[in-house]
C-alpha cells in the first residue's frame, strides 16, 4: 500500500543505478529491495532482477541488511502483484548450432523442492518443473478464464524429408553455401538477417549485416564498424572508409560463424585452432564486443585523429584525462577518441589491467600483450563538431552527448552473447519473451544490461518500460527503421495483440441480407466474372496445374483460391450440399498431385542447406496441341532444372519467396484437414514438410531451419534467399507474408493431431508479428518519423535492410504497388488494413487505377475490397463495375481471388450495410440453410418436412412415366406411388415396377450437364441420343459423367466435374444403377416395418463440417477413405492397399489388382451397398436422389435429405409428421413413432431428430432408388 506506482516510477530509477554504481550496496544486502520495488511497475523484470544478485550472499542469515528476507519470499512477493497474473513453467530449447560457442551463462532463478536459491546455469534445455517464471502483465490485458499457455517448440515431426520427397545434394560453388559457413552440415540459416555475411566473400561490401545500430562487414581479419547515414527518400548508405576496425595485432583468418540464434549471430577469426578473436553480434546492442583469447587486441581505422582542445598534438581521452597519442603506454577503463573526417566520437571500455599504445596516423590503438577477456567499443557522438556530413542534419537540437555517453559509461561493463526466444499467449494477447545471456568485462561490476529498441518495439513494452527508456538519454542513432531509444534490462517481453482464435472463418457470420449475392457468385447461373457464365463452385484450375505441370506460385494461389470457396460455402450453410463435396474432393486431387513423390514438378529435399525447393519444370504443351508436361528429367533430382537456374519459379531454388509460395498449400491443407480429415491424415507428412519448410518451431529439428524468413527483433520476414546484395535483404509482399503465418494458424487450428495447440499458437504469434512490423514499416502514415517528411508514398513496395522502394519486382506502376500489399484477402486482413491508413491509400490507389486501362487486368479488384474498410455500399458499385474476367485464372493479380470471396469479405465487415438492389439482378432461389454450427432443432425439423416433400415429388414423378401402371407387377419388384385423398397428406403405397424401368426417370437428370465440359484428352461426338452419348462414356477410360446438349454433342467429364444448370441438355453417370426398390413405404394407416438387421459397419464415416466422428453408415466410402479391413476393423487401409487376408481394400479403385484376391467387402459408391446422392430440384428448391454417389449419405450433415429420405421409405408419413393445415407458418413437430426404437429418430425430448440410417440397407436390394 504504501509503493505507490507513481512514487516507484520516479525513486526506482535513482536507487537502481545508485546500487549499481557502488559494489558495496551487493555486497552488503542492499540489492534485493531495488528488485521487490521493481515488481511493482514490471514483475518479471523484478524476477529477472533477482536473477542477477548474488547467489552467495544476497539472502545470508549473517547479513544484517538481508536476514529477514528470503528468496520465497521475494518471489512470493513478486508472483502476489497485481499485474502478475500467470506462472508458467518454461521448458528453454537449447540453441542450435551452439556447440562451439562461448560458455557464457545466463543466471536463473530456480525453485525446487530441496533448495530455494539463486543458481547460475548454462543456456542448455531446462526439463520438467524445475523452472518458475512469473510473468507480470496487466490487469487489463487477459480476460478472466485466460490463462498464460506457454508455445512448446517442440519439432513438428521427426521423419526425415529424404524419406517422404526426393533429396538433392547441391554440388559445385553455386548457391552452395560459402566460406563463413564452411564446415557446417544443414539446417543452415537461408533468409536470416546476416544472409549476407554467408554468402558474400569476405570483406566486399555485398557481405555487409545490419546489426541495427551499426552496419558491420566482416574482413579476413578485421570486424569493419560503421553508423548508416540518411541518404533521402527513404534509402540510407554507409561508409567503409569511416569505419572502426577491431582485430589482432597478428595475423587472423576467418571470419566463420560459430553460433546463432533468433537475436545473435558470433563470428570467429582464429591465428591458431585455440587463439583468435570472436564477435557476438547481439540485434539492438549500441555496442560492439569482441572477444579475445591470447592474441594481442589491435583498434584502427583509416581515419585521421581530431586533435584534442588544449592538446599540442594527437592526443586521447582516458578516463577523463587527456592522454597524447605517440605511441606511449598507458591503461584505463574508458577511452574516447574523435574522428576527424567522419566526424565521430567513439568509446573504448577496456578491462582492468591493459596497457594500450595509440598511433595517430592511420588511427590505430593496440594493446601491450594478448588478452585472455573481452572489450567493447560504441559510438557516442556521430555529429561531434557540427561538421559531419551525413549525422549533423538529421541530429535534433539540445540533443545531451555527455549523458548518453554517461548512459553507455554505467552500462558497459555486462554485455550479451546470446539470445533465447520464449512464447507465449496469454488470451488474445501473445508474448515473445526475449532474455540474453549476459557476461560481464573482467575487471567491471556487474550491472543491467543496456540494449536499443525502435518504434517497432515500443508499443510492444508495457508503459513503466516505456517510461523508464524516455527518462534515458536519447541516442545518436537514427536510421531507416527510426530512432532507437535506449532501454535497461536483460529481458525484454514484447506483448502482440492477437486476432481472434476463429480458425477459417471470419470474426462474425454472414449477414442475412448477403446471402443472395453469394449464392448467385457461388452457384448462380450468371457466372462469377472467371469465365462468363460458370459459377465459383465450379472452379478449377487450368489444366496444366490440374497436372501438376508449372510453378508453386501460381499454383498455390489458384489452390488457396478453391480453399477459399469451400470456407465460404460451408459458412454459408452449403456444406451438405453435393458441390460442397464435389469442391473438396477436387481440392484433394488437385493437391495430390504436387504432393506425390513421383509428381510432375516434385517438390525436392536440398540437404545442402535444408530446404523443400520445387524441382522446376521445363514447360512443354506443343503450342496447344498435346497435354501440358515437364520435359525435363526428375531423376536424378540434382538434374531439377530450378537447381542450375535461380530465376525459375521466382527463385524457389534460391530459398526465394517461399513463404509466399508455400502458404497458399498450408492454407490448402488446413480446410482439407477440417473437412477432409482423413485426407489430411495420408498427406501430413507431405504437408509438414511444406510447414516445416518455412515455420518450423523448433531448434531440435535437425532437417529445417527455425521460422526460415522471420526476422525475430523487427517482427517482419525476409524473402531474398541465398543472395547478397548492397542494400541486404528484402521482402515485397507483406499480405502473402501474413498470408503464409495465417495458414500455420489455421491448419494448427483445424488439424486433429498433437502438435495442433502448439502450431495453432505459433502461427498466431507469427501473424501478429509480421502485421505489426508490416503496419510499421510497409504502411506510410502521414508525417512519417521513420521515413522522414521527404518520403512521399504512402505504403512501400519492396523494404530492404537499407532502402524503402516504390516498387514492384515486376514493375514500377504505382497501383501494382498497392495492389502487392492488399492480396490474398482471407479473414486475417481485417486486422492489417486498418482504416487510418486506408483513408491514405484508397484515394491515390483508385486515381492511380482510373488513370491506367493496364489496372483493370486484375489489378482493379483490390481497389474495391479496399474500399469495403471504410465503405461497403461504395464497394459493392465498385465489384458491380468489374470487367467479365476479373477473375480469370489468367489474370496474374486475380488468379488468387474469386468474386464470391469478395463478396463475403464486404459482407463480414463490421460497418457492412445491406447490399443495394440492383435493377435486372436475377434471384437466386436461398435454401435458407444456415451453417451446420449455428443451426438448432428447428432446423432440423424443417429439413425433415423438406424431405417429405422431395419423396412426395419425387415418387409422384415415377409414377407417372408411361410403362409404370399401377397394380403392374415384374418379377416381385415394386416402386413406390402416391394416392391424393382429401386428407392433410397424400396415402402412399407400393406399386409394381418394370424391370427395364427408363433411366431418364431415375438416373439421368433433365436441364443439366457437367462442367469442365470436357475432359482432358477427349472431344465431344455427335448423334445419338443421352443412352448412347452414356455408352460411350462407359467405355472410356476416366468418363465418371456425360452431358449431351440441345445440339446433339456428347461430352465425357471426369470424377471431379460438378453439375450446372443448363436448359434442355441432359446429363447422368457413366453407368446407372439396377432399379430394385424392395422397401415398402406404408400407408397412411400402416403400422412401419420393423427395421432389417444391421450388418457390422466397413467405414465410419466422417463429418465434412467439424471433423467429428458421425454414427457409422453402412458400405459407403469414396475411393481412398479410411475404412476398415474385412474381418478385423482395427486395422485400417486406405485406397489400393491390401489387408491381411490378402483382399484388397473396401475402398480401393474398382480397377485395383494389386492384392492376392479382390474385395471381399466393397464400399465404394455405385456398389450393390448404396446409391445415393442429393440433387437441387430446379422446381421446388428441395434435395432429392439422384446418381451413383454414395458418399454423399455419410452424414446428416452432408445429405440431410438424403439420409431422412432412406428412414421416410421405412415408416409411415402419417405417423412421420403432423403439419398445420390451416396454418402454413406453423411449427412443425414430429411424432414419435410406434416403434419407439426405429434408428431413424433419437429420442431427446419428446421430439425427434433424424441421424444417419442404420437401416438404410436391406437384403436383396435399396431403401430407395436412386431418383
Amino acid at each position: 500500500a504504501c509503493l505507490e506506482r507513481d512514487w516507484v516510477v520516479e525513486h526506482l530509477p535513482a536507487y537502481r543505478a545508485t546500487c549499481d554504481s557502488d559494489p558495496t550496496c551487493p555486497e552488503t544486502g542492499w540489492s534485493w529491495p531495488v528488485c521487490l520495488e521493481q515488481a511493482v511497475v514490471d514483475p518479471f523484470e523484478a524476477r529477472e532482477c533477482l536473477a542477477s544478485v548474488n547467489a552467495k550472499t544476497a539472502f545470508d542469515v549473517g547479513n544484517d541488511f538481508s536476514s529477514l528476507n528470503s528468496l520465497t519470499n521475494s518471489l512470493y512477493w513478486i508472483a502476489t502483484r497485481p499485474g502478475s497474473k500467470s506462472v508458467g513453467t518454461h521448458a528453454r530449447a537449447s540453441r542450435s548450432s551452439r556447440s562451439n560457442s562461448s560458455s557464457s551463462t545466463t543466471t536463473t532463478a530456480v525453485v525446487t523442492t530441496s533448495s530455494a536459491s539463486l543458481q547460475s546455469s548454462t543456456p542448455s534445455p531446462v526439463t520438467g518443473q524445475d523452472m518458475l517464471i512469473l510473468d507480470g502483465i496487466e490487469d487489463h490485458e487477459v480476460p478472466l478464464g485466460q490463462p498464460a499457455r506457454f508455445v512448446q517448440r517442440r519439432p513438428l515431426s521427426t521423419v526425415p524429408p529424404g524419406n517422404i520427397f526426393r533429396s538433392a545434394h547441391r554440388v559445385g560453388k553455386e548457391f552452395t553455401p560459402g566460406e563463413t559457413l564452411a564446415g557446417r552440415q544443414a539446417p543452415l540459416p537461408t533468409n536470416i538477417w546476416w544472409e549476407n555475411a554467408a554468402m558474400a566473400q569476405p570483406g566486399k561490401k555485398e557481405s555487409n549485416i545490419f546489426q541495427m545500430p551499426y552496419v558491420v562487414i566482416a574482413g579476413a581479419q578485421v570486424m569493419h564498424v560503421m553508423q548508416p547515414f540518411n541518404a533521402g527518400d527513404g534509402t540510407e548508405g554507409f561508409d567503409e572508409s569511416s569505419s572502426l576496425r577491431l582485430g589482432s595485432a597478428v595475423t587472423q583468418h576467418g571470419p566463420v560463424v560459430q553460433a546463432w540464434d533468433e537475436l545473435s549471430l558470433t563470428l570467429a577469426w582464429h591465428s591458431q585452432p585455440d587463439t583468435g578473436m570472436t564477435v557476438p553480434l547481439v540485434r539492438g546492442s549500441p555496442y560492439i564486443t569482441a572477444e579475445y583469447s591470447g592474441v594481442v587486441p589491435k583498434i584502427s581505422a583509416l581515419q585521421k585523429l581530431r586533435p584534442s582542445p588544449g592538446a599540442t598534438g594527437p592526443a586521447v581521452n582516458v578516463d577523463g584525462k587527456t592522454v597524447p597519442c605517440d605511441g606511449t603506454m598507458f591503461e584505463g577503463a574508458v577511452i574516447s577518441f574523435d574522428m576527424q573526417e567522419s566526424d565521430t566520437t567513439w568509446l573504448l571500455f577496456s578491462p582492468r589491467g591493459i596497457l594500450w599504445a595509440c598511433s595517430p596516423t592511420p588511427f590505430a590503438l593496440a594493446a601491450s600483450a594478448p588478452l585472455n577477456g573481452a572489450l567493447r567499443v560504441a559510438i557516442a557522438n556521430s555529429c561531434t563538431a557540427g561538421v559531419g556530413a551525413h549525422h549533423c542534419r538529421s541530429r535534433s537540437s539540445g540533443w545531451n552527448a555527455a549523458a548518453y555517453k554517461e548512459l553507455l559509461t554505467r552500462y558497459a561493463g555486462s554485455y550479451p552473447t546470446n539470445a533465447t526466444v520464449d512464447l507465449t499467449v496469454e488470451g488474445d494477447v501473445g508474448v515473445t519473451s526475449w532474455r540474453w545471456g549476459v557476461q560481464t568485462m573482467r575487471g567491471w561490476p556487474t550491472g543491467s544490461l543496456l540494449q536499443l529498441a525502435w518504434p517497432v518495439h515500443l508499443p510492444l513494452l508495457l508503459a513503466p518500460v516505456r517510461q523508464a527508456a524516455a527518462m534515458n538519454a536519447a541516442t545518436p542513432f537514427q536510421d531507416i527503421r527510426g530512432t532507437a531509444t535506449a532501454i535497461v534490462g536483460s529481458s525484454w517481453r514484447l506483448r502482440y495483440n492477437l486476432m481472434p482464435d476463429v480458425g477459417l472463418r471470419a470474426p462474425r457470420p454472414i449477414p442475412q441480407e448477403w446471402r443472395q449475392d453469394l449464392l448467385q457468385a457461388l452457384r448462380g447461373t450468371t457466372g462469377a466474372l472467371w469465365n462468363g457464365s460458370m459459377p465459383d463452385r465450379d472452379f478449377d484450375l487450368p489444366l496444366n496445374y490440374q497436372l501438376g505441370v508449372g510453378d508453386t506460385y501460381f499454383s498455390g494461389k489458384l489452390l488457396g483460391r478453391l480453399a477459399r470457396l469451400i470456407v465460404v460455402a460451408d459458412e454459408l450453410g452449403e456444406s451438405q450440399d453435393p458441390y460442397f463435396r464435389d469442391m473438396v474432393v477436387r481440392l484433394e486431387h488437385r493437391m495430390e498431385v504436387w504432393l506425390k513423390r513421383d509428381a510432375a514438378t516434385p517438390f525436392v529435399y536440398d540437404s545442402s542447406w535444408g530446404g523443400l525447393l520445387s524441382c522446376g519444370c521445363l514447360f512443354d504443351d506443343c503450342g496447344g496441341k498435346c497435354t501440358p508436361h515437364c520435359s525435363n528429367t526428375i531423376d536424378p533430382p540434382e538434374n531439377c532444372p530450378a537447381l542450375s537456374n535461380a530465376g525459375m519459379n521466382f527463385g524457389n531454388s534460391i530459398y526465394n519467396d517461399h513463404h509466399f509460395h508455400y502458404g497458399y498449400f498450408v492454407y490448402a491443407a488446413a480446410v482439407l484437414a477440417k473437412f477432409s480429415p482423413s485426407w489430411e491424415r495420408q498427406w501430413r507428412q507431405q504437408v509438414l514438410g511444406i510447414v516445416r519448410d518455412y515455420a518450423n518451431p523448433s531448434w531440435a529439428d535437425s532437417s529445417f531451419p527455425v521460422a526460415r524468413h522471420k526476422d525475430w527483433f523487427l517482427g517482419s520476414s525476409w524473402a531474398g534467399g541465398i543472395l547478397a546484395t548492397v542494400n541486404g535483404r528484402n521482402q515485397e509482399s507483406t499480405s502473402e507474408s501474413l498470408n503464409a503465418y495465417y495458414a500455420v494458424y489455421a491448419y494448427g487450428h483445424a488439424v486433429d493431431a498433437p502438435f495442433a495447440n502448439d502450431l495453432r499458437d505459433f502461427g498466431r504469434l507469427l501473424t501478429a508479428m509480421e502485421m505489426h512490423a508490416a503496419d510499421t514499416y510497409w504502411h506510410v502514415r502521414k508525417h512519417s518519423k521513420i521515413y522522414g517528411e521527404d518520403y512521399g508514398h504512402q505504403v512501400v513496395g519492396i523494404l530492404w535492410e537499407h532502402a524503402a522502394t516504390h516498387q514492384t519486382w515486376f514493375g514500377g506502376a504505382p497501383y501494382v504497388v498497392s495492389g502487392i500489399q492488399l492480396l490474398p484477402f482471407s479473414p486475417v486482413m481485417e486486422w492489417f488494413v486498418k482504416p487510418d491508413w486506408a483513408k491514405l491509400d484508397l484515394p491515390i490507389y483508385q486515381a492511380q487505377c482510373a488513370a491506367d486501362p493496364e489496372c483493370k487486368k486484375g489489378w482493379s479488384w483490390p481497389v474495391c475490397l479496399e474500399q469495403a474498410v471504410l465503405d461497403t455500399t461504395g464497394a459493392y458499385a465498385c465489384l458491380q463495375a468489374l470487367p467479365k474476367d476479373a477473375f480469370a485464372p489468367s489474370n496474374a493479380a486475380a488468379g488468387g481471388n474469386s468474386l464470391t470471396n469478395s463478396l463475403h469479405w464486404l459482407a463480414t465487415r463490421p460497418q457492412a450495410q445491406p447490399p443495394p438492389a440492383v435493377a435486372g439482378r436475377p434471384l437466386l432461389p436461398d435454401s435458407g440453410r444456415m451453417p451446420q454450427h449455428q443451426r438448432n432443432r428447428e432446423d432440423g425439423v424443417r429439413l425433415v418436412e423438406e424431405a417429405a416433400d422431395a419423396l412426395i415429388d419425387a415418387t409422384t414423378v415415377l409414377s407417372a412415366k408411361p410403362g409404370n401402371a399401377r397394380g403392374q407387377s415384374h418379377a416381385g419388384q415394386h416402386q413406390v406411388a402416391v394416392i391424393p385423398t382429401n386428407t392433410a397428406h397424400p396415402k402412399v403405397q407400393v406399386v409394381p415396377a418394370t424391370p427395364d424401368a427408363d433411366p431418364a426417370a431415375y438416373c439421368y437428370m433433365a436441364d443439366t450437364s457437367y462442367h469442365p465440359l470436357d475432359m482432358p484428352g477427349q472431344v465431344p461426338t455427335t448423334g445419338g441420343d443421352a443412352q448412347s452419348c452414356q455408352k460411350k462414356c462407359a467405355r472410356i477410360e476416366g468418363c465418371a459423367h456425360f452431358s449431351l446438349l440441345p445440339d446433339g454433342s456428347c461430352h465425357f467429364q471426369a470424377s471431379y466435374a460438378s453439375s450446372v444448370p443448363h436448359p434442355r441438355a441432359t446429363a447422368g453417370p457413366a453407368h446407372c444403377a439396377p432399379f430394385r426398390p424392395n422397401a415398402m413405404v406404408a400407408s397412411e394407416d400402416q403400422q412401419p416395418p420393423a427395421a432389417a438387421p444391421v450388418p457390422d459397419p466397413v467405414v465410419q464415416s466422417e463429418s465434412p463440417v467439424d471433423g467429428h466422428q458421425q454414427p457409422p453408415v453402412q458400405g459407403i466410402c469414396t475411393v481412398g477413405q479410411e475404412v476398415g479391413c474385412p474381418g478385423d476393423s482395427d486395422v485400417r487401409c486406405s485406397g489400393n492397399q491390401c489387408c491381411p487376408d490378402g483382399s484388397a481394400c473396401p475402398s480401393a479403385e474398382t480397377s485395383f489388382s494389386g492384392c492376392v484376391k479382390g474385395k471381399v467387402k466393397d464400399c465404394l459408391a455405385g456398389s450393390e451397398e448404396a446409391d445415393y446422392i442429393i440433387r437441387r430440384n430446379s422446381d421446388h428448391h428441395k434435395s432429392v436422389l439422384r446418381g451413383r454417389r454414395a458418399n454423399q449419405l455419410s452424414s446428416l450433415a452432408k445429405a440431410s435429405a438424403g439420409a431422412l429420405l432412406a428412414c421416410i421409405a421405412t415408416v409411415s408419413l402419417a405417423h412421420l409428421a403432423t403439419r398445420s393445415s390451416s396454418n402454413s407458418n406453423a411449427t412443425a413437430r414430429w411424432r414419435r413413432p410406434p416403434d419407439q426404437n426405429h434408428p431413424c429418430f433419437v429420442d431427446d425430448d419428446g421430439s425427434y431428430e433424424p441421424v444417419p440410417p442404420q437401416s438404410a440397407r436391406v437384403a436383396g436390394g435399396m431403401v430407395m432408388p436412386p431418383l
